[in-house]
């Protein structure tokens, strides 16, 4: 079905695991889904409504990301395709190729994360402007934007580290 994105998001959850025990992260877990919950938990309980500059925000805001999110997913795409050439040294052939699966191993994850994040944004962008125009609901929709913006920069936090980990990559020697 072209609008199944179930395995989207049944591929993000898969690239919170610790590197160690190549296992599932109950620590990501907990700081990128009970953490946002909490605090979205806690702005309900305290009545906590945002108001209509906050959903221009959100909606600015998330739009931006969504545009932003897919260039940078293209851009991706061609660092992936980028034919890199093989060192004739056999010592150094095995270096090489063990580089190119971790390298493809952090892209293939980026890559999974950039999409759950263009995904998240759209649907945020979906609720913030449901609930700018329909007004109803405040304290939930208020409650639910606590959830994405929290949940939103933590996913953005981890996309920066393994941008910052591909690309250190790139300057070893």
């Amino acid at each position: 079905m072209k609008f199944n994105v179930l395995s989207i998001i049944r591929d993000h959850f898969r690239t919170l695991y610790d590197a160690r025990s190549k296992s599932l992260s109950i620590i990501d877990i907990l700081i990128f889904y009970l953490l946002p919950v909490v605090l979205g938990l806690c702005a309900f309980s305290n009545g906590i409504k945002l108001n209509d500059n906050a959903y221009n925000v959100a909606i600015i805001l998330f739009g931006i990301f969504v545009a932003l999110l897919l260039n940078i997913q293209v851009a991706i795409f061609s660092v992936l395709h980028t034919k890199w050439h093989r060192p004739s040294d056999p010592k150094l052939t095995a270096k090489f190729d063990q580089d190119q699966i971790d390298k493809n191993s952090i892209l293939r994850e980026l890559n999974t994360n950039l999409s759950y994040m263009i995904l998240l944004c759209s649907f945020v962008l979906f609720i913030a402007a449901f609930a700018y125009i329909f007004d109803s609901f405040e304290y939930i929709i208020s409650a639910f934007l606590v959830f994405a913006f929290t949940h939103f920069v933590l996913s953005l936090l981890m996309v920066i580290k393994r941008a910052h980990a591909l690309f250190q990559k790139e300057y070893t020697v």
